[in-house]
């Protein structure tokens, strides 16, 4: 088996919304956008997907958190602990 065939095999190809090549991302990785709809399936032959615009409704993504400034400007009471 040559080395190109194996990566095909090992590996989904990946276009962004607008059809560009992007870097092949491992399986795991295709079946987590596909769940989540940010990628459809574009070809089985060879498995590749493409990548969905987001929506750009104002919400924020459910799998994202909010994160707290590294450090506090002076005289802010904030969660960091940073005391002035």
């Amino acid at each position: 088996m040559t080395p190109s065939i194996r990566f095909r095999m090992s590996n989904v190809l990946v276009f962004g919304a607008d059809g560009e090549a992007l870097a092949p991302c491992h399986p795991a990785r295709a079946r987590q956008l596909l769940r989540k709809q940010r990628a459809r399936v574009q070809s089985l032959q060879p498995y590749s997907i493409r990548l969905i615009p987001p929506t750009g409704n104002g919400k924020p993504d459910p799998g994202t958190t909010p994160v707290a400034p590294l450090y506090a400007e002076p005289g802010d009471d904030q969660a960091t602990g940073v005391m002035s």
